[in-house]
């Protein structure tokens, strides 16, 4: 099977896992059986920063959020948004940034804090001026993802603390003595209205337990409590667990670390207790913090694994704590002073609101280059697999940029065996008249490019997922994904007899929506460089390769055509442009042409000739097996105008609603 177009095979079909291990299903003797196939390199395991450390995250800038004296930082559970809750010395609002483009897509003059529901990436709230909330949604009505206030509900007392969430996505609020529960997501009712069991105090802050609905720990200004709440509508609370003592007065901030085990608190003399929360019918302080600060505590927060504790106190100095150890770190990577921190857990990003005004987003890396390649980054080192994979003797597919080897992958989980993987080299050298500084830049954009398609939240259906990476091919790491049977979308039109158009244009388009949701741009959107697995669904490969290789110093294996007809005429009028959300959505349009003709858009049409008709907004004709429709879907896909195009979310929900 030979390889064609840019980017060549890349890999076997494998249904991406929800946690940590693919699974293959087979059948003996009439009974389904799923066993663990392939364990992904991502799995959560305790930090040893003695062997990581934070670093600035290589795919993200800097943005600055001007000059605050105080922020207050959330991420949403998907990871794509941060709030920021500023609070100067006379105004107060809420922020809202993309967190792959430091782009605003919220303001809220007069609110005070954001927190986001747990379960519901486009679903948060606010604390406002007067008591009560303010519901926020996330929308793309413009085409452009933005948060937008969707209802408003005042409470008639002032006695209101910062919301909260349960671990289901209720929302509660405490004030008056009576935590009252609601329902946000779809609208505000509420669920169930507790009340404090004897005289109400004066609250400070309150958490869930992270695994008991009914569960949660109330600090006052006097003491600290457990509570635990009937489940009826309307009760009083009952009273599991209270303390009160000198160490418990003054409470500014608590945090619950996620597997239940510990509560920090911080107060406003600097203080910071642990507490061992494994029976929240007895939770007891396990020990105070040794501190050497005054200023009060504004955050607490435990990264996901538990094992660490940030801390934040008024002086803006910056803490990391090591649970396990006891001890603080000393060199975690992270700034020794910051306005504030959040942790998307997760995805194991800290974001930082830094001295100087602006957000910087830190991820966990290896400390020390671990991989024994000097082929092979530090930032891959982690996913080095050299030692697993079984070199091929084959001849080559050859491609214009890789070289494309069958291999195989040697796994002893949970039994030895041998899978078949794509090894895609990188053969060609540097151009001899580049300069030293444009080798350097071209490595380091491969390695960004390399760390975004082999992360966790990029595992998709129709994504070709990247396993790791080889490292005795010469000076670049070569790229491990799963052997795709089934080949090139562009040979698979010509050989099979039946397909079902539909389908592979819907596999198409989720891979591409999956793609931008993270805001990642693949810039060569066509059959040649899509591929199919056994199951005959097709999966984008090599996301956002083409963009960096097309004016990088390489030297090809061949004559680099550009792919004329797949290209928005933005693209073709300016050198400068460069490919984006708007080219993709054309590129896409383009293909879906190719997958219910067989050929190739303008077929039959030289090739210098395309850019000139494409320009002057001619496009194909219109197939006899399209219908009416689906042919005005297209037609805005395609639209000269990029401000026209739909945005892959809503061009996927239109594709979806047409009739069969």
């Amino acid at each position: 099977m030979a390889a064609s177009g840019d980017f060549a095979l890349s890999g076997y079909s494998l249904s991406p896992p929800f946690d940590t291990n693919f699974l293959v299903s087979s059948s003996y003797k009439g009974l389904e059986v799923q066993t663990p196939l392939i364990p992904l390199p991502h799995q959560q395991q305790m930090v040893n920063l003695s062997d990581f450390h934070f670093l600035p995250d290589p795919t993200t800038p800097s943005w600055s959020i001007g000059p605050l004296r105080y922020h207050s930082l959330d991420f949403s559970c998907d990871g794509k948004t941060l709030s920021s809750s500023t609070q100067g010395d006379e105004d107060i609002g809420v922020v809202c940034w993309n967190t792959r483009t430091g782009e605003r897509v919220g303001n809220f003059p007069g609110y005070r804090e954001m927190v986001f529901s747990p379960t519901d990436p486009q679903v948060a709230v606010m604390q406002g001026h007067q008591p009560g909330f303010a519901k926020v949604t996330q929308t793309s009505a413009t085409g452009v993802q933005s948060w937008t206030i969707a209802n408003v509900h005042e409470f008639t007392t002032r006695h209101c603390v910062r919301p909260a969430f349960r671990h289901d996505g209720v929302m509660a609020s405490y004030f008056h003595g009576s935590l009252n529960e609601t329902r946000v997501n779809e609208s505000i009712h509420y669920a169930r209205n507790w009340k404090y069991p004897g005289p109400y105090p004066a609250p400070l802050t309150f958490i869930y337990s992270p695994s008991e609905l009914d569960t949660i720990f109330l600090c006052t200004s006097t003491a600290q409590h457990t509570l635990r709440y009937h489940r009826e509508s309307y009760g009083e609370g009952v009273m599991l667990n209270s303390t009160m003592e000198p160490n418990c007065t003054g409470i500014t901030t608590s945090a619950w670390s996620r597997n239940g085990m510990w509560i920090a608190t911080g107060d406003s003399a600097d203080k910071v207790l642990l507490w061992d929360a494994r029976n929240t019918s007895g939770i007891n302080r396990l020990k105070t913090l040794p501190r050497d600060r005054t200023e009060a505590i504004m955050t607490v927060v435990f990264t996901h694994d538990c094992s660490l504790l940030f801390i934040v106190n008024a002086g803006h100095y910056i803490d990391v704590y090591d649970i396990e150890k006891g001890d603080y770190v000393t060199n975690s990577g992270l700034p020794d002073r910051g306005k504030n921190i959040a942790v998307d857990g997760p995805r194991d990003i800290v974001a930082v609101a830094t001295m100087d005004d602006k957000i910087t987003l830190y991820n966990l890396q290896p400390r020390h280059n671990t991989s024994q390649n000097p082929s092979i980054p530090a930032l891959l080192s982690a996913h080095d697999i050299t030692s697993a994979v079984v070199r091929p003797k084959s001849v080559p597919f050859p491609g214009l940029y890789f070289d494309i080897y069958r291999g195989a992958w040697k796994l002893s989980s949970p039994c030895s065996f041998h899978h078949a993987v794509a090894i895609k080299v990188l053969r060609p050298g540097f151009n001899p008249r580049s300069k030293k500084q444009e080798r350097q830049d071209f490595k380091n954009l491969l390695t960004k490019c390399l760390v975004r398609w082999i992360s966790p939240d990029l595992i998709h259906d129709n994504l070709v997922p990247l396993l790791g990476v080889y490292g005795d091919f010469g000076e670049f790491p070569a790229l491990i994904t799963s052997w795709m049977m089934n080949g090139l979308l562009s040979e698979y039109l010509q050989s099979e007899e039946e397909y079902e158009e539909k389908g592979l244009m819907m596999d198409v388009a989720n891979g591409v929506a999956h793609l931008h949701s993270h805001y990642i741009v693949h810039s060569d959107i066509r059959a040649s460089s899509i591929l199919i697995d056994e199951l005959g669904h097709a999966r984008l490969s090599d996301p956002g390769l083409f963009r960096i290789f097309a004016k990088s110093p390489l030297v090809a294996n061949g004559t680099v055509n550009q792919p004329y007809r797949w290209t928005a005429p933005e693209l073709l009028s300016s050198s400068s442009k460069e490919p984006d959300l708007k080219t993709d959505v054309f590129s896409f349009t383009m293909t879906c042409l190719e997958i219910y003709t067989g050929a190739q858009p303008f077929d039959g049409v030289g090739e210098a000739l395309i850019p000139g008709k494409i320009l002057q907004n001619e496009r194909p004709s219109k197939p006899d097996n399209v219908s009416d429709s689906l042919w005005a879907i297209w037609g805005k896909g395609w639209d000269t105008d990029p401000s026209k195009r739909p945005d892959m979310e809503e061009y996927v929900k239109s594709l979806q609603d047409l009739p069969q």
